[in-house]
């Protein structure tokens, strides 16, 4: 149910105008501060920080060792999707590492580790590759503590996965296996309207909500979608009650029909919840402040409601250019 708060005061989007895909944001409480990272963070940027998650600022450095990076590169050039956890004792960030070509993607996703929620955080472990699992895009991890073991949960055009890890986050736990909980291939799925990616775990209420993008980050086709387990390790269904593995889930968050500057919103990062009860919830959106600007992928912040079946809804279903802002 909605919540109090609704009449402001107001904030407006993209609250980082710049491109920044793939968010993560987490809490420093040492500092009072939340933290972000990005696809963008882990390529060439610092760290963003915010006192209000509205209004960010260069953090200043980067999160990541340069030996960290030099270890990353030697396994491929690309690195995606960052993904934070505190696991094990540890502040970690999860990466994907990633090879394209004419011979596929070459994917991993690495353990990072650190004793300072701001790093530098230093090479651990290669978690997972393609090569070991045999799952395409072994990529976009989400990983969390639940029930006394680490899970994490990845995937994209070769289908969504849960698997366990060892409790330090850095490997898969003993006879560990990969189940697959949502999406499509993009064999299956030529549109790839059913492929999901961006993996988000939130527990509710006795539910395990399972939000994941689909379409083709690129494009209008892009759109955030949920569905909920009593168990982690699902099945997840979505609100029709079909399970996640066919794909069919329906949008809880995509572009406004017609709207050509601000369309593809997805792979979001965490909801936060403020001190009147509210959620809100962290994506990327690509954003044209006007026709001629080249599209990025900024992010966004957006009131998170939920009805009395306790399924997420966003107001209007579309990113909204003004929202109420937190009140922490």
């Amino acid at each position: 149910m909605e919540t109090a708060g609704a009449q402001g005061p107001f904030f407006n989007n993209p609250v980082w105008p710049e491109n920044w895909p793939d968010p993560t944001v987490f809490y420093d409480a040492g500092t009072c501060n939340w933290l972000s990272f990005s696809t963008e963070g882990s390529g060439r940027r610092n760290y963003l920080v915010s006192k209000d998650l509205v209004t960010w600022q260069d953090g200043g450095r980067r999160l990541i060792a340069p030996s960290a990076y030099t270890l990353m590169a030697s396994y491929a050039p690309h690195r995606w999707a960052p993904a934070y956890a505190y696991v094990g004792g540890r502040h970690r960030l999860y990466v994907s590492v990633v090879r394209t070509g004419t011979g596929g993607r070459d994917t991993r996703i690495v353990a990072l580790g650190s004793d300072n929620i701001r790093g530098p955080y230093e090479f651990e472990s290669v978690v997972t590759a393609c090569e070991d699992s045999g799952i395409k895009d072994t990529i976009d991890p989400f990983v969390l503590e639940a029930d006394g073991k680490v899970w994490m949960v990845f995937g994209s055009t070769g289908g969504m996965y849960i698997l366990e890890l060892t409790a330090d986050g850095t490997a898969p736990a003993p006879s560990a296996v990969c189940r697959h909980i949502a999406g499509l291939t993009d064999e299956e799925d030529r549109s790839r309207s059913g492929v999901y990616e961006g993996a988000y775990l939130y527990y509710r209420d006795g539910w395990w909500y399972l939000f994941a993008s689909g379409g083709y980050y690129a494009n209008h086709s892009y759109k955030l979608v949920c569905g909920r387990s009593k168990v982690i390790t699902g099945p997840y269904k979505d609100r029709n009650g079909v399970d996640m593995r066919k794909g069919k889930a329906p949008a809880l968050l995509s572009s406004e029909p017609g709207n050509k500057l601000v369309f593809g919103p997805g792979h979001n990062g965490e909801i936060f919840t403020d001190s009147t009860g509210q959620d809100y919830m962290f994506y990327h959106c690509h954003y044209r402040s006007s026709p001629g600007m080249e599209e990025t992928r900024t992010l966004f912040l957006q009131r998170l409601f939920w009805d009395d079946k306790g399924w997420p809804y966003f107001r209007t279903g579309h990113p909204l250019p003004e929202d109420t802002a937190p009140q922490l």
